[in-house]
C-alpha cells in the first residue's frame, strides 16, 4: 500500500525522540504528521507489517499510543514510514495542534533570520564605511562569561567512568558506585538491544553511560554517572534534556 507523504505536511523532529515499537523493536523518530510518521528502527522492519507504537510528543507531556502499518521502507529497511490506523481523536487533535505550533515557530524563526540578515548587512555596510575613513578600531569586546552555554565537558567529572571497552561487558556491569552517589536514569526499556543503542548514543556524546540489567522486573535501565552530588547531576541533566531525553535523578 502506498503511503501518501504529501496528504499531511510533515514536521521534522529534533533532537532525538525515542519510539517504543511493539512487539520487540524501537527507534528514533524522524518526522511526524497527522497521518503517520517516519522513524529509524533499531531492527529492520518489513513493509506491510502491523505494529503498535508509543512515544512522547516532542516538547510536550502528551504520550501518543497508536496502531500503525509499515507503509514503506528504504532498501536497508532501517528507515520506515508508518501510517496511523484508527488514531484516537484526542491524539489526532494533539498532533494537529503540535504541528500547527511547529509551523508557526518555524515562520517566527525565519522572520528572525530575515531581520538578522538585514541587520548584518547594515553592520557590514557600516564596517566598510568606517574602514574607508580610517576610523575603525582594532579592539573587540569579548563575550561575557554568563552567556556561555554548558556542554558535557563543563560538567564536573563523575566519580567513576565505565571502562572503554566494546560489546556488552561495560554495559551490563555498572561501574563501582558508592552509597549516596547520584545517577541520572534516562530510560527503563524492556528490550536489551534498545537500551544498548540508547546508551551508545549517549556515550558518543561523551556522557558516562551504563545499563543495569533486569533484577526483580524485566527492565533494562539506562543510567549516566555516578556523580558526587546532586548539583553535578542536575548540570548533566540539563544538558541531556537539551538533546531530547528526559532523565530523572536517583540516589544510590
Amino acid at each position: 500500500m502506498a503511503f501518501d507523504r504529501r496528504h499531511h505536511p510533515r514536521q521534522s523532529v529534533h533532537p532525538h525522540v525515542y519510539v517504543d515499537l511493539a512487539p520487540k523493536n524501537g527507534g528514533w523518530l524522524s518526522n511526524i504528521s497527522e497521518g503517520g510518521l517516519a522513524l529509524h528502527p533499531f531492527i529492520p522492519v518489513v513493509s506491510g507489517e502491523a505494529v503498535r507504537l508509543v512515544f512522547d510528543l516532542p516538547g510536550t507531556r502528551h504520550r501518543i499510543e497508536a496502531s500503525c502499518q509499515i507503509a514503506w521502507t528504504d532498501k536497508a529497511r532501517l528507515k520506515a514510514g508508518l501510517r496511523f490506523l484508527n488514531l484516537p481523536e484526542a491524539s489526532h487533535q494533539r498532533i494537529s495542534e503540535w504541528a500547527s505550533a511547529q509551523t508557526l515557530s518555524l515562520k517566527e524563526r525565519l522572520a528572525g533570520l530575515l531581520v538578522g540578515a538585514v541587520a548584518l548587512c547594515g553592520l557590514a555596510f557600516a564596517f566598510v564605511y568606517i574602514v574607508s575613513l580610517g576610523e575603525f578600531s582594532s579592539s573587540h569586546a569579548t563575550p561575557s562569561a554568563d552567556k556561555q552555554t554548558v556542554s558535557p565537558s563543563d560538567i564536573p567529572a563523575p566519580l567513576t567512568k565505565p571502562p572503554e571497552t566494546s560489546g556488552t561487558d561495560w554495559t551490563l556491569s555498572p561501574p563501582p558506585i558508592q552509597k549516596g552517589a547520584v545517577v541520572l536514569q534516562v530510560a527503563a526499556l524492556t528490550q536489551e538491544t534498545n537500551a544498548l543503542a540508547m546508551a551508545e548514543t549517549l556515550r558518543k556524546k561523551k556522557f558516562p553511560t551504563f545499563v543495569l540489567g533486569p533484577s526483580a522486573d524485566r527492565y533494562y535501565r539506562v543510567q549516566v554517572g555516578p556523580y558526587a552530588d546532586a548539583e553535578s547531576a542536575h548540570m548533566a541533566k540539563r544538558v541531556i534534556e537539551k538533546i531530547g531525553f528526559k532523565p530523572i535523578v536517583k540516589r544510590w
